[in-house]
Formats: C-alpha cells, structure tokens, sequence
C-alpha cells in the first residue's frame, strides 16, 4: 500500500497550516529529543505558518489534556541507596553499572509526557525498549484568534528491522491517516537514555522536582539517525545533556541539552510528567490497519 490519505478532508484543496507544519523537514524532527537543538528555529516556524503576527501578540497558551490519574507506582530500584548517597566519583565500577542499567530498564518500559517552554506536550508510550506510539499537541488558530489545539499520533508498526508509521491529524477543521517512512518520522526518544555515553560523567549532585529527589549527571549523548539533509548533527555526532533520575524508582524526570557556547542549558529543558496519560483515540472514520490495532492494544496492556 502506497503513501495514501483517507478519512474526512477539509473542502478546500490546499492543505491547511497543520499539515503544511508538520510535513515541513524542522518540526517533523523536533519531537525527537535527539534535535532539541532546534528549537529556537521551530518556535519562527510555529509563529509564521500558524498565524505570524496574531500568534506572537496571543498570551494563551492552551494546556494538554489533563492527565487521568497519579503515577503508577513503581518498585524501589536496585541502584535507589547508590543514587541517593553517592556522587558519580564515590560509585564503584560496579555501581556505575548498576544505575546505567537501572536507568534503561526503567525508561524502555515507560509512558510519559515531556514538555519545555515551546512544547506544549508529547506523550511517549514505549515498551521493550521502543517508542510504539506517540501523541503531540500543537497550539493552532483554527480560526482567527481563536487558539485550538491539534492532535497528531504516531504509531510505528513493526516491519522487520525497521517500521511503518502511520499518522493522525485531528484538529478542528481537518482530520487524516497518512503512511509515512521512517525517515519522515524517526522514533523521538528512542535513544535518549540508551546512547547516554557513561565512560564521562560530571556529577551534578541531588535537587528537587514535584516533591521527588532526583541525582543529576552531565554526559555525553550520541546522536543518531538524523541525515546530513536535515541540516542538524549527524549520526555518531555528540552533544551534552543532563539528565536527573529519581533517586527511588530511577525514572528520568528531567533532560537538557547543553546548546551554544555557554554551559547551560537553553530550551531544550524537557520535563517529564509520568502520571497515567488519556487513553489513545483514534477517530472511528480513519483507516487502522491491524498493526496500528495490535500496537495500540500493546501499550495499552
């Protein structure tokens, strides 16, 4: 099956602000937290193709779908007294082993909602070490100075080594399915944790976040599988971040990426909300292969 679209398409034949955003190369990327580094460019792409001047004088800004309930409890984790009261320098060879493990057991199996300053939300929803589904929100006016919001899911079925993504546009005036191919929609956060590079660590010691004590690291992250035709770092590429992990469950709470010259950290800040996220909803009307089924159905569990 070809690159098709079904469903209900608005009557005018040009497409609407929405797809052309997410069809441009930028912001197709920039769910991704291997890209954070563009995100002052995709800020100038949401202000121009989403309304120019009238979005930039909006001081609303629409929130996510609440989500439905408390995070799910997790068990204490094997690196929990290591992360709690040892900095990187204090941790054996041993103990070094143990929170990398710990820190991609947790995060192969989780669902969260990252967001920073410019993103509103997407939510992760991954399993065996995969991203098989994601849901972004985009602030749009649907009509002038009226903010709505805008709905796009991703679901990467399986396909031997590599995946097929479908993807789904609702927004108020449109609605759509369309294939995609890997490398117009790449897993985001596929990689965050597990190209963590873990030979050179810098401890950032210990701080707060929603009431959680979290250990902070400064580390070297390897990107890869962005083209050089993107314009952004290419595969095997390094960059820094820092990451912080809950001391008690070693779930990532927070990530930046160290971007420019200055050693901080700009808007790629994300924060991850780990409580229970709004189920997936697909519109009846839209096309779901038996894949896109079976990968709904598996993180749903």
């Amino acid at each position: 099956m070809g690159k098709k679209k079904f469903g209900y398409q608005p009557e005018a034949p040009e497409p609407g602000a929405i797809d052309r955003l997410w069809d441009n190369r930028t912001f197709r990327i920039v769910g991704g937290a291997v890209i954070v580094v563009v995100f002052a460019i995709v800020a100038i792409v949401v202000v121009t193709l989403l309304g120019g001047d009238e979005l930039s004088k909006s001081d609303t800004r629409l929130a996510p779908p609440t989500p439905s309930g408390a995070a799910p409890e997790l068990e204490r984790s094997a690196a929990a007294d290591v992360l709690a009261n040892k900095t990187w320098d204090q941790m054996s060879d041993d103990e070094r082993q143990l929170v990398e493990s710990e820190a991609n057991r947790v995060f192969d199996a989780s669902t969260f909602r990252a967001s920073n300053e410019i993103v509103l939300g997407i939510d992760v929803f991954r399993r065996e070490g995969r991203t098989l589904v994601t849901r972004q929100y985009l602030q749009i006016d649907a009509t002038p100075g009226e903010p709505a919001l805008a709905e796009q899911t991703i679901v990467y079925c399986p396909e031997g080594e590599s995946w097929k993504p479908y993807r789904y546009i609702v927004t108020p005036i449109q609605k759509q399915v369309d294939e995609r191919t890997p490398a117009q929609s790449p897993r985001p956060w596929n990689e965050v944790v597990s190209n963590i590079d873990w030979s050179s660590v810098t401890d950032l010691g210990w701080k707060e976040i929603d009431g959680r004590t979290v250990h902070g690291f400064d580390v070297h992250f390897a990107f890869a599988g962005v083209s050089a035709g993107d314009a952004q770092p290419t595969p095997g590429s390094e960059r820094r971040a820092r990451y912080w992990f809950d001391v008690e469950n070693a779930r990532l709470l927070q990530r930046g990426q160290i971007t420019g010259d200055a050693d901080v950290e700009r808007q790629a800040n994300y924060t991850l909300d780990h409580r229970l996220l709004p189920d997936l909803r697909i519109p009846d009307d839209l096309e779901q292969p038996q894949c896109v089924q079976d990968v709904l159905a598996q993180v749903r569990g």
